[in-house]
C-alpha cells in the first residue's frame, strides 16, 4: 500500500478547460455536479458577488454575499464586474498513502470567475467553485497585481443565508484560542447569535438533505468559525481567528494568495456525509517521494490509566509497557509528558523548558535514550510527547536529535490555536518532521482540514472531547460518542483514544467511563484514526484475553468504509474492510437499542465466520462483561444487534474455510 506512486489516472479521465470571453459581461453563472443533483449559482448583485446552492432542485442556501474587509477599513466586496470565466471537469482515481478507503474518486466540475473592480484602483479577485456529487466548495484567490501586493485581511465576509431555520449540531466554543474539546449541541440556527463562536464542522439537518460545513486546505491563513448575523436569524457569517496581539488583523498575505476552501458536504442521509472524501480531494497531492516509513498502527498509551503500576513516569515503567507491547504485537508506545521535565512544568513554562536536555534532578530517573534503545530491541517504535510552544522554539535542534535517538514519531500538544501563525507552524512541523521520518500526532488541536493528503505523516489529531476527560468528569457521554462520527469525524481522523476496559479505574487511578466495554470495542471500527490508542493498563487487557484479541487484530486504516445507518446522538452502525475481512461496529446512546443489520456488503456466494462481541444483556449490573460468540453468515444474513444503554456490538467477518465451518458446526451440535 505504501508505494511511491500514489496517483492513478484512469483511461476514462476527462479534463477540459474553456475560457469564455464573450460572456465576460454576463453577471450570472451556474455550475452543476457531475450527477446534476447539486447546483451552484453565482451572481453579481449591484456589483457584489453572491452564491446560492441547490440540492435536488431545492434551494438550501439562498443568495449569500462574499467579500473581504481589508485593514484600514478598505472594502473588497463590491463594484465588481466579471472579466473572465473558465470551466473544467475532472474525473480521476487516486490512492492515498493511508485512509478510510484505499481508492478515492475525485470527480468534479469547476468554474473560475475572475472579477475586477469597475473603478480605480481596479483590484482583482477570483472565485473558484467546484461541484461534486457529494458536496460543493469554493475559495478565493488574490492574483498577482499592481494595486494589491501586500495586504492584511480584517475579515472574510463569507455568508451562509440558509433557506429555513434548520436544526444543527453546533460546537459552541465561545472563543478562538481553544482545543475544540466540547460537546456538539443540538440547537436551531435561530439559537446562534452575533457573539457566538461556532467551531467547524457544523452539521445541519434540512427538510431535503443533510449538510456539513467546514473548511479544507487550511494553509497560510486563519481558521474559520461561524456566528449569527444581525439581519436574519437563519443567517450565519464567517469569523477568522485573529493573529496574536492583533485583534483587528486576521491574515497577512502577499499576492498571489489563495484562501482555504469553504466546503459544504451534502447527502440524503447523515451517513452519506461520513463516507465523503470531499475534504481530502480539496487538498494538494502527496508531496513526499518516499512514504515507506509512514506506518499506521496501534499505540500503547500509559498516560490515561495513570501509568499503572508505577505512577510517576520513569525508565522502568516505560520498559514494563514496552515488554507488554512486544508480547502482544503492538507496534508503538507513546511516551507522554514527563520525560524531559515534570509534566506540570512542561505545561506551566513551555517557553523555558529544554526539550533536549533533561533536568539534572531527573536524568538518573528517566533516561529516554535507554527507553528508546530498549524499545528497538523489542521491535517497538516510540513516539515522544512534546509541548508545541517548546517545539516552536527548538524545532530545528530537536527533530534531528529525536530521529538520531530512534524515535518514530512525535505527539505535539498545545492549548489550542488556529490563527495564521500557528497554522503555518503546523505545516512547518509536517515538512520538517518528514525530513527526519517522524510521524506526527497533533493534540490541543484545531479540526483537520485534509492536509494529511499533502503531508501524510500528519497521522491523526485530537480536536475532540475524548476519553481523557473521563479522568476528571462523567464525560464523554454515550450520546456524545454517537454524535461525533457525524460531526467532528467529517473533518478527518480523530484521536479520541478508545479502549477503556476497567471502566471505573482503580483506587490509585479512578475513572468515570460512561457506557459499556462493548461500546468501547465498537469505537475501534467506528472512529477513524491511523494511530489508534490502547489506553488502559496491561492487566485490564490480559484479564480479558478474548476482547483484547479483537483490539490486537483491528486495522487502523481501511480499504473500504460503508455507513449502514445512524442518527446523530442516537446510534451509529458502520462496516469497514481491510483485505478480505470486514469489521462491523455499532454504538448506541444512553438508551437500550435493538437494530437489524443487513450484511449485503459481503461478497455474495461466500461464507464468512463472524466473531461477535456484544453486551451481556443478562447482567445489567456489570457494564464490563462482554459476550463473545461465533456464527456463519452470508450476504443475505441480517444480524440482530441488541445493546444495553450506552452499549455496543462489534463483529469481525472473515472468509470461512472448511476447518472453521466444521468447528462451528461441531460446536453447534454439542449445544
Amino acid at each position: 500500500m505504501l508505494n511511491k506512486k500514489r496517483l492513478i489516472i484512469l483511461p476514462f479521465i476527462i479534463v477540459s478547460s474553456l475560457t469564455i470571453m464573450g460572456c465576460a459581461r454576463k453577471s450570472h453563472q451556474s455550475l452543476s455536479s457531475p450527477d446534476n443533483n447539486i447546483n451552484i449559482d453565482f451572481s453579481l448583485r449591484e456589483g457584489i458577488p453572491h452564491y446560492s446552492i441547490s440540492y435536488n432542485q431545492r434551494i438550501i442556501i439562498k443568495p449569500s454575499s462574499l467579500g473581504f474587509q481589508l485593514a484600514k477599513s478598505e472594502h473588497l466586496h463590491k463594484d465588481f464586474k466579471i472579466i473572465r470565466t473558465e470551466r473544467k471537469s475532472v474525473d480521476e482515481i487516486w490512492n492515498p498513502v493511508w485512509g478510510k478507503k484505499s481508492e478515492v474518486k475525485n470527480n468534479y466540475n469547476q468554474l473560475i470567475i475572475e472579477l475586477e473592480e469597475k473603478n480605480d484602483p481596479y483590484r482583482r479577485l477570483s472565485l473558484i467553485f467546484r461541484a461534486y456529487d457529494d458536496g460543493a466548495a469554493f475559495r478565493f484567490s488574490f492574483p498577482e497585481q499592481k494595486h494589491l501586493s501586500d495586504f492584511a485581511i480584517a475579515s472574510e465576509d463569507t455568508h451562509f443565508n440558509f433557506s429555513e431555520n434548520y436544526t444543527c449540531y453546533a460546537l459552541q466554543l465561545g472563543k478562538y484560542t481553544t482545543s475544540y474539546e466540547k460537546e456538539f449541541d443540538q440547537i436551531s440556527l435561530q439559537d446562534i447569535n452575533q457573539t457566538a463562536v461556532i467551531g467547524l464542522p457544523l452539521l445541519l439537518k434540512t427538510p431535503h438533505c443533510w449538510m456539513g460545513i467546514t473548511e479544507a486546505g487550511l494553509t497560510n491563513y486563519a481558521g474559520m468559525y461561524l456566528s449569527g448575523a444581525d439581519d436574519d436569524s437563519t443567517y450565519l457569517i464567517s469569523k477568522l481567528s485573529p493573529l496574536p496581539g492583533e485583534e483587528a488583523v486576521k491574515v497577512r498575505a502577499s499576492a498571489p494568495h489563495d484562501t482555504p476552501w469553504r466546503a459544504i458536504l451534502l447527502g440524503a442521509q447523515p451517513g452519506d456525509l461520513m463516507g465523503s472524501n470531499l475534504i481530502i480531494n480539496l487538498n494538494d497531492p502527496n508531496e513526499f517521494e518516499d512514504v515507506s516509513w509512514i506506518k499506521p498502527g496501534l499505540v500503547l498509551w500509559p498516560w490515561w490509566n495513570g501509568r499503572l503500576p508505577y505512577g510517576e513516569p520513569h525508565t522502568a515503567q516505560m520498559k514494563y509497557y514496552i515488554e507488554f507491547a512486544s508480547k502482544h504485537g503492538i507496534p508503538y508506545l507513546l511516551v507522554d509528558a514527563g520525560w524531559y521535565s515534570l509534566e506540570r512544568d512542561a505545561w506551566r513554562e513551555p517557553d523555558k523548558e529544554n526539550i533536549l536536555t533533561m533536568e539534572e534532578t531527573r536524568k538518573d530517573y528517566y533516561d529516554i535514550r535507554e527507553v528508546i534503545d530498549y524499545a528497538k530491541e523489542k521491535n517497538v517504535g516510540v513516539h515522544l510527547w512534546v509541548h508545541g510552544a517548546s517545539l516552536k522554539r527548538q524545532i530545528d535542534e530537536a527533530l534531528p536529535v529525536y530521529a538520531q535517538w530512534g524515535a518514530v514519531g512525535i505527539k505535539v500538544d498545545s492549548y489550542g490555536r488556529d490563527d495564521q501563525e500557528w497554522v503555518n507552524f503546523v505545516h512547518e512541523i509536517a515538512k520538517k518532521a518528514s525530513k527526519y521520518r517522524l510521524m506526527v500526532n497533533y493534540h490541543g488541536a484545531y479540526k483537520p482540514t485534509g492536509i494529511r493528503r499533502t503531508y501524510p505523516n500528519i497521522m491523526t489529531r485530537e480536536g475532540i472531547l475524548g476519553l481523557e476527560h473521563s479522568k476528571w468528569s462523567k464525560k464523554p457521554t454515550s450520546q456524545h460518542n454517537v454524535t461525533i462520527p457525524f460531526t467532528r469525524m467529517l473533518a478527518g481522523p480523530m484521536d479520541y483514544t478508545p479502549g477503556a476496559f476497567d471502566l471505573d479505574g482503580t483506587e490509585k487511578s479512578p475513572k468515570y467511563v460512561q457506557g459499556t466495554r462493548a461500546h468501547q470495542l465498537a469505537m475501534y471500527v467506528v472512529y477513524f484514526s491511523p494511530l489508534q490508542m490502547i489506553p488502559d493498563y496491561p492487566e485490564a487487557y490480559e484479564n480479558s484475553p478474548e476482547e483484547f484479541s479483537f483490539i490486537k487484530s483491528i486495522p487502523t486504516v481501511w480499504d473500504d468504509t460503508i455507513v449502514i445507518n445512524g442518527v446523530p446522538g442516537d446510534f451509529i452502525s458502520m462496516a469497514r474492510r481491510r483485505g478480505e475481512d470486514w469489521y462491523l461496529g455499532i454504538m448506541t446512546d444512553e438508551n437500550p437499542r435493538r437494530l437489524e443489520i443487513p450484511l449485503s456488503f459481503l461478497n455474495s456466494g461466500k461464507k464468512y465466520v463472524a466473531q461477535i462481541y456484544a453486551d451481556a444483556l443478562d447482567d445489567e449490573e456489570n457494564p464490563e462483561r462482554v459476550i463473545v460468540s461465533e456464527a456463519i453468515v452470508i450476504s443475505s444474513t441480517v444480524l440482530k444487534a441488541e445493546m444495553k444503554g450506552g452499549g455496543g456490538f462489534t463483529a469481525r467477518l472473515s472468509p470461512a474455510d472448511k476447518e472453521n465451518i466444521k468447528r462451528l458446526l461441531d460446536f453447534a451440535a454439542q449445544q
